[in-house]
């Protein structure tokens, strides 16, 4: 978080009076000398300056504690001894992906997801998410961005010989099939729309 918290600073273009300033703005008073030291180490950061911190540098708490990657080739050490990868580890703050500590290893996968989703999402979130149009967005979401990392990746060949597409081709027509069930709940919430403001006009008209 040291480290996260002078580089996204420096990219601000702000120095440490400036946003000694700003977190005294968002109701954290720090003195400049404080944000040195929690910049060199020496000084722990707890969950309201975390907070503050995020607030006057205009990022998410999540990447001050995490960082830019998001790879599944690049690993965040969470804990002392729970390592995950760094996509797995936003997606968990994020609260769209469990990861599995040792004293969870023996517990049936769905439920332990099941649980971690309950306890992780407001209500109103969950009930979106359980919904087909969540789900539907969920899978879209998921293979779209898979499509993106394939298409980002080196492409795999011998040189003078044509690449292999494959794995391209299937995940474009599974992203492909995901976006169009999206498109096709999406129009579905608009009939029942219809529907119900149909119904409510006739029965405001009735005697």
């Amino acid at each position: 978080m040291a480290e996260n918290v002078a580089k996204i600073r420096k990219a601000r273009q702000l120095d440490q009076k400036e946003l000694s300033a700003r977190l005294s703005d968002v109701g954290r008073p720090m003195l400049p000398t404080v944000v040195s030291k929690i910049e060199r180490k020496d000084r722990r950061i707890d969950v309201d300056d975390l907070v503050a911190l995020a607030l006057a540098l205009n990022v998410s708490p999540a990447l001050l504690l995490l960082g830019s990657s998001y790879s599944e080739h690049e690993s965040v050490l969470l804990t002392d001894r729970v390592r995950t990868t760094s996509r797995t580890a936003w997606r968990w703050t994020e609260g769209a992906e469990v990861i599995t500590i040792p004293a969870d290893r023996d517990k049936d996968r769905w439920v332990h997801e099941r649980d971690f989703s309950t306890m992780s999402q407001p209500p109103a979130r969950q009930r979106f998410a359980q919904s087909p149009a969540g789900r539907a967005l969920t899978s879209a979401a998921g293979s779209v961005e898979e499509l993106h990392r394939i298409a980002e990746s080196p492409v795999i060949g011998d040189v003078g010989s044509a690449p292999d597409e494959s794995e391209f081709v299937s995940q474009l027509a599974r992203a492909k099939a995901d976006v169009d069930r999206l498109s096709a709940e999406i129009d579905r919430l608009a009939s029942e729309r219809e529907e119900l403001a149909s119904w409510a006009q006739r029965g405001a008209s009735s005697p």
